[in-house]
């Protein structure tokens, strides 16, 4: 089932008006106590100025938001200990980060959800929250992508890594405490605004999490059907069918392939197809992905939560359902995925995308496995091969 929301604007209002009328660019929440077939009431969350991009987290029984002001360039943190029922004031915390930063178009929060690891401080625990710039947008430059750390439950902030030429990126946990990071990013010069372009996919193993993130080639890109892209939203659940240190990786895909081979085509005024919403499952870390779609019409941006007691996910995405007063995205829908029903690891799996130069062998399990790797590895590399992907199946 597909739950659907409010309006987000007022019918008849489209751009530029609605861009700059203050009382529809405030942040209004929801809850829901029974993984989202029901939720409360709106509530509007108390801002002392216009802000847009929001960020939330929850960590040892607190909510805490990051959002951006409009106009100020002010970045503003709420918490709550009563699961949203009340909130601080804006408290402004903007110092801990470089003046230049301190503009409305620098370190705007991505959309979605924060990320929380065990740590051995104080807090027991990291807060991980990402955000981007459009400071080099005007310019022809590129964007940013940063993702900034807390060891004090949200006290004070500190930037711990920043990717170029990405924006509106977000993180997911790995087995053995590895970080995965997806972002959007721009067309790259020399290149056909007609793509499609690999997403900017990152990962992070370091001692110290979430300031070692690095571009990862390694990974299987998910592509966008333009330069642009639209958000996606990056989760991991635990595995249920292996060790307790490895974890499941999902990724909701806003603008999907078309299940039925059709060539999206941009929505009236957008630069963007936006269609064909897709969930992706990793069993690997980003290396190979199964898919499941999960709705063909407009989907723009994305997120996705656990479901409580391990009972899948839920995604959140925005919809048009082709009302005549609707600019782009004016509804909400939600759905819960079941574990049932969620993509399924199989060995038909979406392989990394391959240039001339880049080679994938199928090596058997058992006896023998890593010399017979190393021995086909360089007989490849011998061929002409510069890079070697390694899978392993099992029984072939």
């Amino acid at each position: 089932r597909n739950y659907t929301g409010d309006h987000c604007y007022p019918h008849g209002l489209h751009p530029p008006e609605r861009e700059h009328i203050a009382d529809f660019q405030m942040f209004v929440m929801r809850t829901s106590d029974d993984s989202g077939a029901t939720s409360s009431a709106p509530r509007m969350i108390p801002m002392n100025q216009v802000c847009w991009n929001m960020q939330l987290v929850y960590v040892k029984g607190r909510v805490i938001l990051h959002a951006k002001a409009k106009e100020s360039g002010q970045l503003f943190q709420l918490t709550s200990d009563d699961l949203a029922e009340t909130w601080s004031a804006p408290r402004d915390i903007s110092g801990f980060f470089p003046p230049h930063l301190r503009s409305p178009d620098g370190l705007r929060p991505s959309f979605g959800t924060g990320l929380v690891i065990p740590r051995p401080t104080s807090s027991g625990s990291r807060i991980l929250m990402t955000a981007y710039d459009h400071e080099k947008q005007a310019t022809g430059g590129a964007d940013s992508c940063y993702v900034y750390a807390s060891d004090d439950v949200g006290g004070t902030w500190k930037i711990a890594s920043k990717l170029e030429g990405a924006f509106e990126c977000n993180l997911a946990q790995l087995g053995g405490g590895g970080l995965y990071l997806n972002a959007r990013h721009r067309s790259k010069p020399g290149h056909s605004a007609a793509g499609p372009f690999p997403r900017v996919q990152a990962t992070d193993f370091s001692d110290d999490p979430g300031f070692g993130l690095r571009v990862n080639s390694s990974l299987a890109p998910l592509y966008d059907p333009n330069s642009g892209g639209v958000l996606g939203a990056a989760l991991s659940l635990p595995s249920t069918t292996a060790t307790t240190s490895e974890r499941v990786l999902y990724f909701a895909e806003a603008a999907g392939p078309d299940p039925l081979g059709a060539v999206p085509q941009p929505e009236p005024g957008s630069v963007s197809p936006r269609a064909n919403l897709t969930l992706h499952r990793s069993d690997d870390a980003g290396r190979h992905w199964t898919r499941r779609w999960l709705w063909r019409g407009y989907s723009g941006y994305v997120a996705v939560s656990p479901l409580p007691r391990q009972q899948g996910l839920g995604v959140l995405w925005e919809i048009n359902t082709g009302d005549d007063d609707c600019e782009d995205a004016c509804e909400l829908a939600f759905a819960p995925i079941s574990d049932e029903t969620l993509p399924q690891k199989t060995d038909d799996s979406e392989g990394p995308s391959r240039s001339a130069a880049q080679c994938t062998l199928t090596v058997p399990t058992g006896a023998g496995t890593l010399e017979r790797a190393q021995a086909d590895a360089r007989k490849a590399l011998g061929s002409g091969c510069s890079d070697v992907l390694i899978q392993l199946r099992a029984g072939r």
